[in-house]
């Protein structure tokens, strides 16, 4: 996904993946060559590679990688699909990655390193903090608050003024009408804890 949206931004010349993992070098996605690993961080950017882009769903790792990257000097992007509809009035914090068909409406603030994926609607006035993973299909009513860290399953729908705590997890389809605490698993119509 974030290599097609990738593809639209002409003035970023892709230099390769890194990946975690060593014995996918060589391998390619979209054209593009895994060549490096998460170890050759630091040569890389000494080459002269000054900007990264993250495309790494867990939440965790993702702010892990994002504070390591940012220490060796990277800029790291924030990447909006051209289908995505963001009101003006949005913000969208950095190294954010905002996926195809995402509909954002006025007064909408998104923190850093956060991936809103495919198909996602976030009404007026909600407030998604950093390092968020909000998954395809999701619905998210206004003035709703989703602290750091939180994990919203796909299709999953909130109701309005829901505060999720940080590190909650939303299990998917799950109708949202309470508010979550902090590093709670919910799930379910209605959304209920998991034990």
């Amino acid at each position: 996904m974030v290599l097609s949206i990738l593809s639209h931004y002409k003035e970023l010349n892709i230099v390769g993946i890194a990946d975690r993992n060593s014995k996918n070098l060589g391998e390619e996605v979209l054209g593009t060559q895994v060549k490096y690993t998460w170890d050759d961080f630091q040569a890389v950017y000494d080459e002269g590679v000054p900007n990264a882009v993250l495309a790494v769903g867990g939440n965790k790792e993702r702010k892990h990688l994002f504070n390591e990257l940012t220490e060796i000097g990277y800029t790291i992007k924030t990447l909006v699909d051209p289908s995505a509809l963001i009101n003006k009035d949005a913000k969208i914090g950095v190294g954010t990655t905002i996926c195809m068909g995402v509909k954002i409406g006025p007064l909408v603030t998104i923190g850093d390193n956060c991936i809103i994926y495919t198909g996602t609607i976030i009404d007026h006035e909600t407030i998604i903090k950093n390092d968020c993973f909000i998954a395809p299909g999701v619905s998210i009513a206004g003035r709703v608050s989703i602290d750091n860290g939180s994990f919203i399953g796909i299709g999953c729908s909130i109701k309005e003024e829901i505060h999720i705590g940080p590190g909650a997890l939303v299990g998917a389809g799950s109708v949202v009408i309470h508010n979550v605490d902090p590093k709670t698993k919910v799930a379910g119509i209605p959304a209920s804890q998991l034990k």
